[in-house]
C-alpha cells in the first residue's frame, strides 16, 4: 500500500475530523500524532459468558475474535462511495462505483487513482473537494446502520465465551453507530485511528487489541471484508476469515489466502460450532 503525507497543521488543509476517516482510513502510515482518545467501550463482565468454553477450530483453539469496523460489522462502505461521489459531481467529475471501491479495498489514494487524469484542473479541483468533505461527513455517517443480525451474531460468542475485540483504521465517528445501540458493550478491547498506530496491511491494530483482549494471536480469528484485513491478520499470526458484505471481491479475498471466505458475519456462528464443517474444510494432511 502506497505511503501518503497527510495535511500538515495550520496548512491550510480541511477539518480532520472528516476528511482524516476518509482519506486516511485506508492508509498504511506510520503512527499517526494525535491525541490519545479513547473510543468508549463497556468492558464484557464475567456474568456476560454463560457457558464459558472455547471453540476447537483448524487445530487451534480459539479464545478471541478481532473484528474489522467498516463493511464487516456496519453497512459504511457505501456511504463513504456516496461522499466522495456527491463532493466530486459539484466539479463535474463522475467517479465510478467500481474504482472508489478498489481504490479502498487497496489502500490506494481514492483521488489519485479513482480521478480521471486529463480533467482540467485537476489539482485545484481536489483540493476544493478535500475542503468539501467533512460538510457533507458529519450527516453522511447518519445513515450508516449495524448490518442485520450483527448483534446476534456478537452475542453468540459471548455466550461461547469468546473474548472479542475491533480493531479499526477509522476514527471514533465510525464506531457512533454501535455506540448508539450499546453494541459496544460486546468488545473487551477497541483500537481504532485515534490510538496512533500503524494502519493496515501493519498487524499493529490487531496485535495491541489482542494485547488488551489478553489473548495469544496463535489463539484468535481476524475477520475482515478486505484484503488489508487478512494480511494484517495474517502478518499478526491469527486466522483469518474474510467477508463478502464490504468492498472485498471473493477473488482479491481469496489472494491473501483466509481460511475461509463467507457472505457476511451472521454466518460466523454457524461456521465455528460446525465439526463437520470444520472438517470438510480442513486442507489434508
Amino acid at each position: 500500500m502506497a505511503a501518503t503525507e497527510r495535511p500538515e497543521a495550520g496548512d491550510g488543509g480541511p477539518d480532520e475530523s472528516g476528511y482524516e476517516l476518509i482519506q486516511l482510513r485506508f492508509m498504511n502510515m506510520n503512527a499517526l500524532k494525535q491525541n490519545q482518545s479513547r473510543v468508549e467501550t463497556v468492558e464484557v463482565s464475567n456474568a456476560d459468558l454463560k457457558d464459558s468454553q472455547f471453540i476447537r477450530w483448524r487445530d487451534r483453539t480459539i479464545e478471541g475474535i478481532v473484528f474489522d469496523l467498516d463493511g464487516t460489522l456496519i453497512d459504511s462502505i457505501q456511504v463513504y462511495y456516496e461522499i466522495f461521489r456527491e463532493t466530486t459531481a459539484q466539479f463535474g467529475i463522475q467517479l465510478k462505483r467500481e474504482g472508489v471501491f478498489e481504490s479502498i479495498a487497496m489502500g490506494s489514494f481514492v483521488w489519485d487513482s479513482a480521478i480521471p487524469k486529463d480533467i482540467p484542473d485537476r489539482d485545484d479541483k481536489i483540493q476544493k473537494c478535500r475542503e468539501m468533505i467533512p460538510q457533507v461527513f458529519k450527516e453522511a455517517m447518519q445513515r450508516v446502520r449495524p448490518f442485520p443480525g450483527v448483534e446476534s451474531a456478537l452475542k453468540h460468542f459471548l455466550e461461547k465465551g469468546l473474548q472479542l475485540g475491533l480493531a479499526t483504521a477509522s476514527g471514533r465517528e465510525a464506531l457512533q453507530c454501535l455506540n448508539d445501540r450499546s453494541m459496544n458493550r460486546f468488545f473487551k478491547a477497541v483500537v481504532s485511528r485515534e490510538d496512533g498506530l500503524p494502519e493496515k496491511p501493519s498487524p499493529a491494530l490487531i496485535l495491541e487489541c489482542l494485547k488488551r483482549m489478553g489473548v495469544d494471536p496463535r489463539n484468535a480469528i481476524a475477520v475482515g471484508d478486505s484484503p488489508l484485513d487478512l494480511r494484517a491478520g495474517a502478518l499478526g499470526g491469527l486466522l483469518t476469515i474474510g467477508v463478502l458484505s464490504g468492498i472485498g471481491s471473493r477473488s482479491l479475498l481469496e489472494a491473501e489466502n483466509p481460511a475461509i471466505i463467507i457472505d457476511n458475519v451472521t454466518q460466523l456462528p454457524s461456521i465455528l460450532d460446525s465439526e463437520q464443517l470444520r472438517g470438510l474444510h480442513d486442507p489434508e494432511e
